[in-house]
């Protein structure tokens, strides 16, 4: 008896809670048509308002959908950058092009040449040239005057290297390469934006003489002939 009245009292309350959930959702279906209706300055029937509502809800259903995909890959991307793998995986796509190997094999050589006798081999050399190089990308993109200085130098010693390193016939298209991909860089890196010096011209008009007044004028020379006339008489 005791365990009939605990399931009688829970489907009331499962009854109750299923009441207020469908009275819920018919004031807020309410409000949405009232909204409707004043956004459109017309009446809507039961059959249209429930097929915008449907219309709304796959929308917002789409959108939410879409915001947590982009969210997922956004994060995928995070764990990919700083997991190691970006640079491994660009650096594999990047070496694959064989107009990369005309640019870059050259350098590997002539680093090969002039690294015999040294205690570091010409890989870490070129490694630490290369990084030297992202230093002053990066630091010319935040405005360094320094970097932006000596970026130039930079891309003209990466050129020469490509064309001491490249045989004779090949060595204007290796360093061709080189100065075409460090001008592309130099459009970010030596870009002022928005500190480009702003030039402001002001003109400064005269200042207005009273104008000349006629009658006044002859007023004055009536009266000097006046003042003259009586001091001759006197």
């Amino acid at each position: 008896m005791i365990i009939k009245k605990g399931n009688l009292l829970e489907n009331n309350n499962n009854r109750r809670m299923q009441t207020d959930v469908a009275d819920w959702f018919r004031e807020l279906f309410g409000q949405f048509v009232e909204w409707m209706e004043d956004r459109t300055d017309r009446e809507l029937n039961g059959v249209q308002a429930v097929l915008i509502a449907v219309g709304v809800g796959v929308l917002a259903a789409s959108t939410l959908a879409f915001a947590v995909w982009l969210i997922i890959q956004v994060v995928h991307l995070i764990q990919w950058v700083f997991s190691g793998n970006a640079s491994t995986d660009i650096g594999h796509a990047l070496s694959a092009l064989p107009v990369v190997h005309v640019a870059t094999d050259p350098i590997g050589a002539w680093a090969e040449q002039h690294a015999a006798g040294l205690p570091v081999s010409a890989a870490t050399l070129l490694t630490v040239w290369a990084v030297g190089g992202g230093v002053l990308f990066v630091a010319g993109l935040v405005g360094a005057r320094g970097a932006r200085i000596a970026w130039p130098l930079y891309g003209a010693g990466t050129a020469a290297m490509a064309w001491a390193g490249a045989a004779e016939p090949h060595r204007p298209i290796a360093a061709g390469l080189i100065v075409l991909a460090w001008g592309v860089a130099s459009i970010l890196v030596l870009h002022r934006g928005g500190h480009r010096a702003r030039t402001h011209i002001t003109n400064v008009l005269p200042a207005r003489e009273p104008a000349f007044d006629h009658h006044q004028s002859v007023h004055d020379a009536e009266e000097h002939v006046r003042t003259r006339t009586t001091a001759s008489v006197r």
